[in-house]
């Protein structure tokens, strides 16, 4: 599984972005729970630039999961988590089934 967790790391989950444009990024509670979780595209506004509310995007509640491949990601999120992962409404990445 080719996945990259960001923790306590802006600096190394910017530069992924940076050089990752057409890859995956799973924001999700650092607890790993999937209640609230989305699955995005790396270039999508939600997960990119200013982060709301002036927050960090992988210090405090929030962590990053990325990879390059989509499958590489629900495959991430079945052995941590044992669900797919939502995808996100705005930048709408393919679904497991498509």
């Amino acid at each position: 599984m080719a996945a990259d967790e960001f923790r306590d790391n802006d600096d190394s989950y910017l530069d992924w972005l940076a050089g990752h444009t057409d890859g995956y990024v799973i924001n999700i509670l650092s607890s790993h729970n999937p209640t609230t979780a989305k699955v995005h595209r790396a270039s999508c506004r939600t997960i990119n630039g200013v982060p709301a509310r002036g927050d960090t995007w992988t210090t405090g509640d929030y962590v990053k999961v990325c990879a390059d491949q989509l499958a590489d990601l629900d495959e991430w999120a079945l052995d941590q988590v044992g669900n797919p992962i939502q995808r996100c409404g705005t930048c709408r990445p393919a679904g497991p089934d498509d």
